[in-house]
């Protein structure tokens, strides 16, 4: 092995080298050319005539200046018995010389000398210095210390570099670790896979407890409910919803508005699954028509998709506070303000539906009382009509419902909700006080797009009417609303008095400009 490095480096000059190339090289040498000496003793050591006595006095002289090679060389001739009194001591001392300036040759031979007397730390030095200088034997030798070390991750660096030189036993070495790799990386994709799966079934099972739990809860609820031993709740009334938020009646109209604890974006979001508009649920609606049409083929539309559907079939809750908004009792029930104040108070859809902002619920028409401009709610129960009444500052209506439709009257879009429940409840301790249930009505897409339609017309034609060029005394002709006959009407104001043509049935509200002159 140790001869190697010199037959890549010197075998061709050598075999073609003469007595007379030799002579040349010794006359440089004998001038103090350090390289001139090297390759003169490797001449008389190995070239056309051995002579080891002159092959030894230039590589010594070689040696003495410096030169690696030279002293390795001295090393081989005195490990090989070519030198009179020679011993392996010296071969030693001049292979530990020649390895300490780089020679990455005598590097090897003394790794490889100290790995077979076990001295592994020493060993692994050496293999290191000469692999540091490009040697694939060196840098597979260190690459199996650092990988009997269990330093896996460098050794794979020293072994790809050795099997880029074309070293086979570091490229099989590199082929096993990247398999490991692999077959660890699987084998912990398996494990983290398992534990989320081990996870995700005990997260089930949990879930699976505490639903049933609160099914056996809300049954035993239901049970203590109907037998009277126990009033509902409004979380027990609002449990299933997928979101809930309350409201409170401004002092001055009456006219509920949301609460700082209630989310603003809510009605938005409620008109959204009222239209069915899955763009304007997340924001989406002011893409450009390409990037919609990119949304709507992406996978998070369809992700969007699953929870906009849930949303779209899920209930929701309202609570509406009354303590700014006035009741009063009489013996068959009480009554509650308006909701709302100006002309929609004789728009025809306005007995139709409990009306909040931008939000219809509907109610049967026989609750509105139109000259008070009340809701009325009947309860023969005079017990309960004092204790309402003796908490009225705490009393809130729950409205419960899902998403039906959209619509707009006069230009002003509404969310119509498909009532499930309606009750008066108390904020204070939590509970239920009547069910008012039996007032709500059930819509149809056709008995409210009639009814809108209806608003619509009314408020064009209540606008229409109040233009001050129509306002002279009406004809007496068909209302082309309801039928009846126009006639004049004089009613005080104050100290004036004020003129208004009306349909006898209607009060007016199917006049358009036709019926004036």
């Amino acid at each position: 092995m140790r001869y190697i490095f010199t037959l890549l480096l010197f075998l061709v000059s050598m075999c073609v080298m003469s007595q007379s190339d030799i002579k040349d090289l010794e006359k440089k040498a004998k001038k103090g050319d350090v390289v001139a000496q090297r390759l003169t003793g490797i001449g008389y050591l190995e070239g056309y005539k051995v002579d080891n006595k002159k092959a030894f006095k230039w590589l010594s002289l070689a040696a003495e200046g410096g030169d690696a090679e030279a002293m390795y060389r001295l090393g081989n001739m005195y490990e090989d018995g070519k030198v009179k009194d020679g011993n392996s001591e010296m071969a030693w001392s001049w292979y530990v010389k020649a390895a300490n300036v780089g020679n990455v040759a005598s590097q090897m031979l003394l790794a490889n000398s100290l790995k077979e007397q076990n001295k592994m730390t020493e060993a692994k030095d050496w293999f290191f210095r000469a692999a540091i200088q490009d040697n694939a034997d060196a840098q597979y030798e260190y690459a199996m210390f650092l990988l009997s070390e269990n330093n896996e991750s460098e050794a794979k660096s020293w072994f790809r570099k050795a099997a880029n030189k074309g070293h086979e036993q570091a490229t099989r070495q590199h082929e096993l670790i990247l398999q490991h790799e692999k077959e660890v990386a699987e084998a912990e994709a398996r494990r983290l896979a398992l534990e989320a799966a081990q996870r995700d079934s005990i997260a089930r099972v949990e879930a699976e407890r505490l639903r049933l739990q609160s099914e056996e809860l809300r049954r035993q609820d239901s049970i203590d409910i109907a037998s009277g031993r126990k009033l509902p709740t409004i979380n027990w009334l609002t449990s299933n919803c997928v979101e809930r938020n309350d409201m409170t009646t401004d002092r001055g109209w009456g006219n509920p508005v949301i609460s700082k604890e209630t989310n603003a974006s809510m009605w938005g979001r409620f008109s959204a699954l009222c239209n069915n508009d899955q763009l304007l649920f997340f924001g989406k609606d002011n893409l450009d028509d390409l990037d919609k049409a990119l949304y709507k083929k992406s996978s998070e539309f369809q992700r969007d998709k699953k929870e906009f559907d849930t949303k779209r079939n899920g209930t929701y809750a309202v609570v509406v506070e009354l303590k700014n908004n006035s009741m009063k009792f009489s013996a068959n029930g009480f009554t509650i303000n308006s909701f709302a104040t100006g002309t929609l108070r004789e728009n025809p859809i306005y007995p139709n539906y409990l009306r909040l902002p931008r939000f219809l619920f509907p109610v049967k028409p026989q609750i509105w009382v139109k000259d008070g401009e009340l809701y009325k709610f009947a309860c023969s129960d005079v017990d309960k009509l004092q204790q309402i009444r003796t908490s009225a500052s705490d009393m809130a209506l729950l409205l419960v419902f899902k998403p039906f439709m959209g619509g707009k009257v006069n230009s002003i879009p509404y969310s119509i909700a498909n009532p499930i429940g309606l009750y008066l409840v108390n904020l204070s301790t939590g509970t239920m006080v009547l069910d008012l249930s039996n007032n709500i009505r059930k819509p149809t897409m056709q008995a409210e797009k009639t009814l809108l339609a209806r608003g619509e017309r009314f408020e064009k034609a209540e606008e229409e009417r109040n233009k001050p060029k129509y306002h002279k005394q009406a004809k007496e002709i068909t209302c082309i609303f309801c039928g009846g006959k126009g006639y004049t009407e004089y009613f005080p104001v104050g100290s004036a008095t004020l003129t208004r043509s009306r349909c006898t049935n209607c009060y007016g509200r199917g006049y358009t400009m036709e019926h004036y002159y």
